[in-house]
């Protein structure tokens, strides 16, 4: 058996995602572009709106039962909570405030960062969405690689 040979997708883990995202077109792209994306089999959940984020989140099951995703893609302008109230209640809660989260908004990267800076909040990473379909799977390998990147450092700080 050669070992050197890196894992098929149907090897690897599922990566699972919360994207937060009540565009609908945007939604189903960003979902299309993640599922595309070599050697990251995505299994992506999408949520409307930041007030079904924020119950989602602060449902003592959602813990218990570890539906917690491994990932979030957080939209900024929502309706009824915006990104930076998710974000507030993901960060609020100890057993979440590992959960890696990437800021995926319309605005500029760092008007999208100057927001959160202001309350002394932090996303993970931030992204800014294309404005043409195609670059969609542009974004969604830099969101992997990111992820990747992210998850290898959280694993040297705890070990």
């Amino acid at each position: 058996m050669n070992t050197d040979k890196p894992p098929s997708d149907t090897e690897l883990a599922p990566v699972n995602i919360l994207l937060v995202e009540d565009n609908k077109i945007d939604a189903r792209l960003t979902c299309n572009a993640l599922r595309q994306i070599p050697d990251w089999p995505a299994v992506v959940r999408v949520l409307d709106d930041g007030e079904k984020a924020v119950n989602f989140f602060r449902r003592p099951s959602s813990i218990e039962d570890g539906t917690i995703p491994d990932l979030v893609i957080l939209d900024m302008n929502l309706p009824k909570y915006d990104g930076v109230e998710v974000l507030q209640v993901i960060r609020s809660i100890s057993e979440l405030r590992h959960l890696l989260v990437f800021v995926f908004s319309s605005s500029p990267v760092d008007v999208s960062q100057e927001r959160f800076d202001r309350i002394k909040l932090k996303a993970d990473s931030y992204f800014e969405k294309p404005n043409q379909a195609g670059s969609f799977i542009t974004i969604a390998a830099r969101i992997r690689d990111t992820y990747r990147s992210a998850g290898m450092a959280r694993r040297r700080t705890t070990a």
